[in-house]
């Protein structure tokens, strides 16, 4: 099962599953060409709390495949004025 590294920014830092949370990454073992979007409900993260993801670096969507020792950033939406 490929293991990956997740960064969850600002507000969705509270999806970290670890008792203590940290700013250090969070690593998850996924099935074999788990996607994103299957990322995204392993945390009980939904889709309108998420509005970018980056995966090494690179801008991703939803349905993007995962693969082992990808480093997954996900953003949320940022208001402000």
């Amino acid at each position: 099962m490929p293991e990956v590294e997740v960064k969850l920014f600002a507000t969705l830092r509270r999806y970290d599953p670890r008792a203590e949370r940290s700013s250090e990454p969070i690593r998850l073992e996924l099935r074999e060409g788990a996607t994103i979007d299957e990322l995204m409900d392993a945390l009980a993260i939904r889709a309108d709390q998420v509005k970018q993801v980056f995966v090494n670096g690179v801008r991703k969507e939803g349905d993007d495949a995962l693969k082992e020792g990808d480093t997954v950033a996900v953003f949320p939406p940022i208001a402000g004025g």
